[in-house]
């Protein structure tokens, strides 16, 4: 972006379209570097901060969440997900880099107190409590310490309505009562590493009331995540929406993968599911999925293979309720005329799929991303309608 005199010379709207390209990528080196960049850029990079992955960077922003007010009110979707993070999350924080960090950050200015930045999960507890806007919640930790009932506590006393809440917190007491809490939640993922309900808390109504599950309508889990507590949810929740996440089964051996999308009576009810395959495909696998699911009519599938030709296997399959399909994923780079490849396979699945009207690919074709869509048309006729539109194809170096 050039010099620090350059940069305070350019117009406001660009400003706005710099900060629309780069999204979350550059979040901390756009909003540590410029002053001037940073009031523009906070309403646009504050409302959705995800995938953080990195402590440190993590840290230092949760310390310009605390100690610059303007900025926690935007912040509507929050996701930190430190998986591959095996340290303590009660280590000592560094007041000193924290501090020279954060001063860049608008005007000049001296905390108040330093009791938030005792450890890492006492500075995230001080964040949740001024993100008072928020609506979606990811707290996802590999640490066994996020499996403690005191690392839970850190919900306690938030003043934000959620509608979608992702953690790997214990299920106890304190996760339970904030779940109670939250009258507008709709959508409740389970994390990998997530326990088990103990015998004494799902018996007791008080602590988890089948009230507060009720109003749940979409729930997700992992092939790490135990069954018994999926099933569990769905028998209380009757879900409408399903996530499956089965990239991790291509590290197990002889994986049954009807295990984990056997959730019982409550599948009857589930009308939407969108399910992540990874690099595990294969035809028995939307045949299981449909089967498990009968009521399917949304059916959102994604895998990551080095062919094509897994597309087909997936249209080769049949099914009475399902009236709208989404293959995403990553594919090799199709060679040949994109509606030629295409179009046959769609024919041939509006044909096998009863009530299906709707299907929609994404491919990678001439350097580009393509969105492909294809609508049944309403005649006599089965063959269907394309529309083939490109997503902006952005490469980063």
């Amino acid at each position: 972006m050039g010099k620090r005199f350059k940069v305070h010379r350019l117009p406001n709207e660009l400003y706005d379209q710099i900060v629309s390209l780069c999204g979350q990528k550059e979040l901390y080196t756009l909003t540590l570097t410029d002053r001037h960049l940073c009031c523009i850029a906070t309403p646009y990079l504050y409302r959705s901060i995800q995938r953080l992955n990195s402590l440190n960077k993590t840290t230092k922003l949760l310390t310009s969440l605390l100690y610059y007010d303007h900025t926690s009110p935007l912040v509507n979707t929050f996701g930190i997900n430190l998986v591959w993070f095996s340290a303590s999350l009660l280590h000592q924080v560094s007041r000193t880099s924290i501090f020279f960090s954060a001063r860049k950050v608008g005007t000049r200015k001296t905390f108040g107190s330093w009791d938030a930045l005792q450890n890492y999960l006492t500075l995230l507890s001080a964040v949740l409590q001024k993100l008072v806007n928020l609506k979606h919640l990811q707290l996802i930790f590999e640490h066994e310490e996020s499996h403690d009932e005191n690392c839970a506590r850190l919900l306690a006393g938030a003043k934000f309505q959620l509608r979608s809440l992702s953690s790997s917190f214990l299920l106890g007491p304190s996760l339970c009562h904030f779940i109670n809490s939250q009258t507008q939640l709709e959508e409740l993922h389970l994390s990998n590493h997530i326990p088990y309900l103990t015998p004494s808390l799902r018996n007791d109504s008080k602590i988890l009331p089948l009230s507060s599950l009720s109003r749940i309508r979409t729930i997700g889990w992992s092939i790490k995540t135990p069954m018994q507590l999926v099933r569990f949810l769905a028998s209380c929740t009757l879900p409408q929406t399903v996530v499956i996440d089965l990239t991790a089964a291509i590290y197990y051996d002889n994986l049954n993968i009807e295990d984990y999308l056997r959730v019982g009576p409550p599948s009857q009810t589930v009308e939407r599911a969108k399910i992540d395959f990874g690099s595990l495909m294969k035809q028995e696998c939307v045949a299981s999925t449909l089967a498990h699911f009968p009521a399917l009519k949304y059916l959102n599938i994604i895998f990551y293979t080095v062919t094509f030709s897994h597309v087909a296997t997936v249209l080769q399959n049949s099914s009475k309720s399902i009236e709208h399909l989404v293959i995403t994923g990553y594919f090799s780079e199709i060679k040949n005329d994109l509606k030629l490849t295409l179009q046959p396979l769609v024919d041939s699945a509006f044909k096998t799929w009863e009530n299906l009207n709707l299907i929609e690919v994404a491919v990678k074709y001439n350097k580009a991303i393509w969105h492909c869509c294809f609508e049944r048309q309403v005649v006599q006729s089965q063959e269907s309608k394309a529309t083939i539109n490109p997503y902006v194809y952005l490469s980063f170096v």
